[in-house]
């Protein structure tokens, strides 16, 4: 469940958010639509926990994401538009350095389980991402 409940966000630059209220319920799919500048970047930012609301309250499946954020976390993924990998490590290695950030730690077959779950043809695995091309997924 998503909350934001008046939220506003200003920056140096101008205002990015005034009055935002916004209720996503459980199983609810919800797009963020708009131009450049219209707050959607902020909005994300506010709900990972990444940026204060100046006012109003936010809350993501009953967290309050600035207070709560290590809990958050354990509940709530990010991907974003664009994803910065490594391109000198194979995708296993990328794989498995992410899920160390998280702090989860997975055997090479389970990371290789994952990435075939995903996709990515089993013979990409050990391969470097810089030799990668849009086409190596599609089996």
């Amino acid at each position: 469940m998503i909350s934001l409940q008046e939220v506003g966000k200003s920056y140096k630059t101008g205002v990015a958010l005034e009055n935002l209220s916004l209720h996503i319920s459980e199983g609810e799919i919800y797009a963020l639509l708009g131009p450049n500048g219209a707050g959607k970047t902020t909005t994300i930012n506010l709900l990972l926990g990444f940026l204060k609301p100046d006012r109003g309250t936010v809350a993501v499946n009953g967290f309050d994401p600035v207070r709560q954020v290590s809990e958050l976390r354990k509940t709530v993924a990010y991907i974003p538009e664009n994803v910065s990998l490594y391109p000198y490590l194979s995708g296993l290695e990328n794989l498995d350095y992410f899920c160390k950030l998280g702090k989860f730690r997975y055997s090479e077959s389970e990371l290789s389980a994952m990435l075939d779950k995903c996709g990515l043809a089993p013979d990409a695995h050990r391969k470097k991402l810089e030799t990668y091309s849009k086409e190596c997924g599609r089996r």
